[in-house]
């Protein structure tokens, strides 16, 4: 149902063509004519869990950023929201924190209410926090040993590194048992995929066969 194309950066050089399905999901096609790659993606919106997902309706690129137009429909209304995709964020809708000043007691204040009632992912100083619900007036309550864990990045300064959101899970599988193997004697040969090296970047909560990793 739509369709946009952004090009690559003095940082990406790859190229993506966002793709909108009818129902709601999408998919980006990873293009880099220079080393003969072409490969598709799916997309995976932030997910809560919910009967309620977020589904993408429309995709526009300005000034080569890419905008999305997500739909949440619930049991008593439907809410609209315009999201910028920005390397810089982890997270789906979510909002980031870097003054101390958000917190009060043990109190970490959003500054926003989209999040109200929902079950988010926190994420501070790059580990990964118990999930949580927003409370009513974009307020999220932390633990004494989250609060002393946050402040210690800069206690004289203020600044913290926080960010609140909707998570999603890439997930990496092995490709399939090879048993079309090229004619003659195979006995001795890799039939399957054994090892994988992994690069990440700004990652976090790494999990590999479901347990977690420090990265």
């Amino acid at each position: 149902v739509d369709l946009g194309a952004l090009t690559g950066s003095l940082s990406e050089d790859a190229n993506w063509v966002f793709i909108v399905n009818q129902d709601g999901t999408s998919a980006i096609l990873n293009t880099l004519r220079t080393q003969d790659i072409n490969g598709f993606t799916k997309w995976i919106n932030g997910d809560t869990n919910t009967i309620y997902p977020l589904k993408t309706v429309s995709v526009s690129v300005v000034n080569n950023d890419l905008f999305l137009v997500n739909k949440r429909t619930t049991a008593s209304n439907t809410t609209y929201t315009i999201e910028k995709w920005d390397f810089n964020y982890l997270m789906d809708s979510s909002v980031r924190l870097e003054s101390s000043t958000s917190i009060s007691g043990n109190n970490l204040g959003l500054a926003s209410n989209h999040l109200d009632g929902e079950t988010v992912s926190v994420v501070a100083r790059g580990t990964t926090l118990d999930n949580r619900v927003v409370q009513a007036g974009g307020i999220i309550v932390l633990t004494d040993e989250e609060k002393s864990f946050i402040l210690e990045q800069d206690p004289s300064g203020g600044v913290i590194d926080v960010e609140v959101g909707y998570n999603f899970t890439p997930k990496i599988v092995g490709m399939p048992l090879n048993t079309a193997g090229p004619a003659g004697q195979n006995q001795m040969r890799e039939k399957k995929i054994t090892r994988m090296n992994l690069r990440v970047y700004k990652s976090s909560g790494v999990y590999i066969d479901d347990n977690p990793v420090p990265i």
